[in-house]
């Protein structure tokens, strides 16, 4: 949906993610809310990340990706038993 996004370290895990580049982070409820404070006062670093976020599902996580990653696995493991 390209919005900025924030989480807490173990909400992004397992997720490709760099921290302020296409998500922020905040751990504590005071930092959560802080980063929560900063995007809505600065429209341009929520847009900049949402639009970095973004390009980051649809390199990694959308549906097409997922499945040439899935065929490539099974491709693999057929031609290893041959």
């Amino acid at each position: 949906m390209q919005k900025a996004v924030v989480s807490t370290t173990v909400g992004a895990e397992g997720i490709a993610c760099t921290k302020d580049v296409d998500i922020v982070l905040g751990d504590t409820p005071q930092a959560f809310a802080q980063q929560v404070i900063v995007l809505l006062k600065d429209q341009q670093k929520r847009e900049t990340l949402g639009t970095a976020a973004r390009k980051l599902v649809l390199e990694n996580y959308d549906w097409r990706m997922i499945g040439k990653k899935l065929n490539q696995i099974y491709e693999d493991i057929t031609n290893a038993r041959q």
